[in-house]
């Protein structure tokens, strides 16, 4: 929960409930970055000094040299500065949007409704609920608030969807072999 203390390092304005955040991850303190670590920001904020500073592509690159080397939450694919993880603990594909600051995680579970899924209507996943919006646009609802994504729109994310990566990423013999190679650790 958000307190009054909580303010946007990049417009110093306060944050007020509901209004759509990102939580910036901790880096380093050598880091190009590290004057956001571990704040909160405005997604509008952090997006108008993105291409200046090229946060995006820094936060999916470090994301995806970490989940290159992880069993389960494995790197599955990077499109632009998206990228897409399986969490084979909980059978979800996580997506880092780093176009839009804002996190997904699908049930594999619900893969098939998200494919098909008609304008208007929307998918609960988790902790958001995915919407497709009448323009072909998304739209991701937390608790608190919602955001448009601007840079992906339903082709764009049923193309992350429907790549072949992710059913084997959640192939039940892959997943055997990983954990019996994990017992024997």
């Amino acid at each position: 929960m958000k307190t009054k203390l909580d303010v946007c390092k990049i417009c110093a304005e306060p944050i007020i409930e509901r209004e759509p955040v990102y939580y910036f991850p901790k880096v380093p303190e050598w880091h190009e970055l590290s004057d956001l670590s571990g704040t909160i920001v405005h997604i509008n904020c952090i997006k108008t000094i993105d291409s200046q500073r090229m946060i995006g592509r820094t936060l999916a690159d470090m994301n995806q040299d970490i989940a290159s080397g992880l069993d389960f939450t494995p790197f599955i694919a990077r499109d632009g500065n998206v990228i897409v993880q399986g969490n084979l603990d909980s059978k979800a594909i996580e997506i880092s949007d780093y176009e839009n600051f804002v996190e997904l995680s699908v049930p594999f579970k619900n893969l098939e409704r998200l494919r098909n899924l008609p304008r208007l209507e929307s998918v609960s996943c988790k902790m958001q609920t995915i919407r497709r919006l009448e323009n072909d646009k998304l739209s991701i609802e937390y608790d608190l608030f919602s955001v448009e994504l601007t840079s992906i729109d339903y082709a764009r994310f049923k193309r992350l969807m429907d790549l072949p990566e992710i059913e084997a990423c959640f192939d039940d013999s892959r997943l055997q072999m990983l954990i019996n190679n994990n017992l024997k650790k």
